[in-house]
């Protein structure tokens, strides 16, 4: 671990002041391994568990940061829209900060509509749009304007 690098500590709250024990899990933010479970788990078999991770505990933020490093490593638009979208709906804009950098370091992987819509509920606090590999949405994709009327 390199000095004066910033880390995660989780297994605790820090805000309660609680000492936090020596099973608690910490790890520098440039420990790359920490975010790749390549050397885990078959390439069919990471997503999928990793969904099923954030579905079971939704505010665990290092599975979704593994996510959505996967999907950004695995070249996946759309999946890598999902999983910031589940993110920034976990964070609920508390987290604006990690949620811009996530962003800023994702965004060239997107497609321009997408990231478009992420930009927009980011800056202006707009409804946020899902896909079908969102977990945590609403589950409402589409529109409501299900007739159209025409004249003849």
């Amino acid at each position: 671990m390199t000095v004066n690098s910033p880390l995660l500590i989780t297994g605790g709250k820090a805000d309660e002041g609680q000492v936090f024990s020596e099973t608690s899990f910490v790890f520098s933010m440039q420990e790359k391994s920490a975010f790749s479970l390549h050397h885990i788990l078959e390439k069919e078999d990471i997503l999928e568990n990793l969904v099923f991770e954030i579905t079971k505990n939704p505010k665990n933020l290092i599975t979704h940061i593994q996510r959505i490093n996967y999907c950004f490593n695995d070249n996946d638009s759309e999946q890598l829209f999902a999983a910031l979208s589940d993110f920034f709906r976990v964070l609920d804009h508390k987290g604006l900060p990690i949620s811009n950098r996530m962003f800023a370091s994702v965004k060239s992987k997107l497609m321009a509509d997408r990231k478009e819509q992420l930009c927009q509920y980011l800056e202006n606090s707009a409804e946020l749009a899902e896909n079908e590999y969102c977990v945590l949405g609403r589950g409402v994709i589409g529109t409501v304007n299900l007739v159209q009327k025409t004249t003849l």
